[in-house]
């Protein structure tokens, strides 16, 4: 069963930061107390390591009622690939460098928009309108993988 879902991106100051924040807040609203009780986190294959999330990636998630300001960048490592029971990437790129850093990681690892078959493109250094964007795709990622992850508790079945 899925207990532990780590969201990994480039820096972890865009794009994971509002994947975490959203796809927790998302989890939270199932009946399911085992899908609520699911751990979030998030580290980047080249993190800017202590950093804040991207202002504008805290103005798009205050813009939806979330708070990502207590956010630190955070680096990627073979045991928090290790601690996770499902690792969730934003392009084809990071899913192949986390089976690089951790071949034993296969199957466990796939991009936000798996279900669309679409890369979120990373807005860092551009206009709030490319985080909108960013955004727009991994809410809709968070919804399909937040609806696998509650159906494979409800049935207790893998994700495959």
């Amino acid at each position: 069963m899925i207990s532990n879902v780590l969201v990994v991106c480039a820096g972890n100051i865009c794009r994971s930061p509002m994947a975490e924040a959203l796809l927790h807040r998302v989890l939270k609203d199932y009946d399911v107390d085992a899908v609520r009780s699911i751990s979030v986190s998030s580290c980047g294959l080249t993190a800017v390591v202590d950093s804040p999330a991207a202002e504008l990636a805290v103005e798009v998630m205050d813009e939806c009622g979330i708070d990502i300001r207590a956010h630190r960048g955070r680096q990627i490592d073979p045991q928090l690939v290790d601690w996770a029971d499902l690792v969730l990437v934003m392009e084809e790129s990071h899913r192949k460098a986390i089976h690089r850093l951790r071949p034993s990681s296969r199957g466990k690892v796939f991009r936000i928009g798996h279900f669309d078959s679409i890369d979120v493109p990373d807005p860092y250094r551009k206009p709030k309108e490319a985080f909108i964007a960013a955004l727009g795709i991994i809410r809709k990622g968070v919804a399909q993988w937040a609806g696998k992850i509650a159906d494979a508790h409800s049935n207790q079945k893998e994700l495959g």
